[in-house]
């Protein structure tokens, strides 16, 4: 559910950006704001991080990077639009970034755990084309790892995986994902 919130608030500030076109926004801006909610909506208060399904205590390092991002391009088509709540969305998400350092980084192994569930955490396996590995892509694109070092050192991590002679064999959307982290990493 969070996700498909995110995944739509990302579309629609970059329909914006592209277009400049505000009439579709403004007429339906109250859809937009019930959309955008639905990611704190979700958010555990015991951790901070979003819970992808509400019933359930399971979390992905994917779907909060992703919360992240979109609550920050909701921030700011709330001061283009004038909408309210903006301090809701800043806590929002900075208690987000918080919990995603806190609860998914793992310092000592320079990498984030994928998966956080009421089994346990779930540590990447390092393999080509495996959602694991794919998941730290996302700190790095949406620029959540506590520090340039660290960043770099994943991206290196990341780079040993996928060599530049194999993106291309990434599933489309992945090939993506990690083209637009090497823009984000100044790679390209």
């Amino acid at each position: 559910m969070d996700e498909s919130a995110a995944s739509f608030i990302l579309l629609i500030h970059r329909f914006y950006k592209v277009s400049g076109f505000e009439k579709t926004i403004r007429q339906n801006a109250k859809k937009i704001q019930d959309i955008a909610y639905l990611i704190p909506y979700c958010q555990d208060s015991t951790d901070g991080l979003i819970r992808s399904i509400p019933e359930t205590g399971r979390k992905y390092l994917t779907a909060n990077c992703e919360d992240y991002a979109a609550i920050g391009a909701f921030i700011q088509l709330i001061d283009i639009f004038g909408w309210e709540n903006r301090s809701l969305y800043e806590n929002v998400q900075m208690e987000l970034k918080n919990a995603i350092q806190k609860k998914f980084y793992r310092k000592n192994l320079n990498d984030f755990y994928y998966i956080i569930d009421n089994r346990g955490k779930y540590s990447p396996d390092w393999k080509p084309f495996s959602d694991a590995t794919y998941a730290q892509l996302f700190p790095l694109l949406y620029r959540i790892v506590p520090n340039a070092i660290d960043a770099t050192k994943l991206w290196v991590k990341l780079q040993q995986v996928y060599p530049k002679e194999s993106i291309d064999r990434l599933p489309h959307v992945q090939n993506i994902v990690f083209r637009w982290t090497s823009d984000v990493m100044g790679e390209r």
